[in-house]
């Protein structure tokens, strides 16, 4: 189901046709609709002034005519307060075509929580081939494995 502001006015003139599972479906973008907007979420968005404005009151009727008032006067006021507290320039500018990831300057892999657990499973696999080919200091082998099983904190992770 596209979601802009030129396919309101066609689902508005055509809820009274539309099945029972797309009404279903409608009611979901509208909820979806109003939650994004609670913390002002189409302020990220090209256009937003103009989706608030000529996209808000279709969406406040359709919720009405799908029977969900409380929904209807819900949205009516969060994009009233949109329209009148937003901030004049909300969007974050960026080439990117859609939302992506921004890793933070300070974000680095941590050795011991990224590598320990690798290193355990490794000298694990390497006792456990020598006791299995009956190595010399099989008994310190089998001493090195159960202190090994028994690290707290390790053993077990992935």
């Amino acid at each position: 189901m596209p979601w802009d502001p030129e396919i309101f006015p066609v689902l508005l003139d055509t809820i009274d046709k539309l099945s029972r599972i797309d009404r279903d479906v409608l009611l979901m973008r509208l909820a979806n609709d109003l939650e994004h907007n609670l913390d002002f979420g189409s302020l990220y968005r090209d256009n937003w002034r103009d989706y608030i404005q000529h996209g808000g009151p279709a969406m406040v009727s359709m919720a009405e005519k799908l029977g969900f008032p409380s929904l209807s006067a819900e949205m009516a006021s969060v994009f009233k307060e949109i329209l009148t507290q937003a901030p004049l320039g909300p969007r974050i500018g960026t080439a990117e075509p859609a939302a992506y990831l921004i890793v933070p300057k300070s974000y680095h892999e941590r050795f011991w929580v990224v590598y320990l657990p690798k290193a355990h499973r490794l000298c694990l696999e390497i006792l456990n081939t020598l006791s299995r080919i009956r190595w010399k200091g099989s008994k310190l082998i089998h001493g090195l494995l159960r202190a090994l099983s028994e690290m707290p904190g390790v053993h077990g992770r992935r």
